[in-house]
């Protein structure tokens, strides 16, 4: 059995695909709460609970659904209709980059060296156009 896992989104992507409505089941979660000093405490904890974007609780502690990185990117081609993906550059081994298709012109970001790293560029693109559609 294999224990490698897939990347979880960050806490800020998190809270950015929550205001986008991402809804889908996942069983990893971001629990924060504001602390006097304006400043939020977070954590991730992965309690097998599937959707925890209403939840909270009554010692102050709020939560959000920390969907993969990889579930993330499938809901916004899904649900919101944008071609995209990560490529392999063929000219430069061990190196990816991501890319958006709208009307067949493909925009090719920055290299990585990690496939995950590509994903998490892409999906923080993906936000940003999503935010200004809103």
């Amino acid at each position: 059995m294999s224990t490698k896992q897939l990347p979880l989104v960050t806490y800020g992507q998190a809270k950015r695909l929550k205001e986008l409505g991402f809804d889908w089941e996942c069983i990893s979660r971001y629990s924060f709460k504001k602390l006097k000093n304006n400043q939020e405490r977070v954590m991730i904890a992965h309690p097998n609970i599937v959707d925890w974007n209403t939840r909270s609780d009554m010692y102050g502690w709020n939560f959000i659904s920390a969907p993969a990185v990889a579930q993330a990117l499938k809901w916004i081609r899904d649900e919101k209709g944008i071609i995209c993906g990560i490529d392999r550059y063929a000219s430069y081994e061990h190196t990816c980059g991501w890319w958006l298709d709208n009307r067949n012109i493909k925009r090719y970001a920055d290299a990585f060296i990690t496939y995950e790293g590509s994903e998490s560029a892409l999906l923080d693109k993906l936000l940003t156009i999503l935010e200004k559609k809103k």
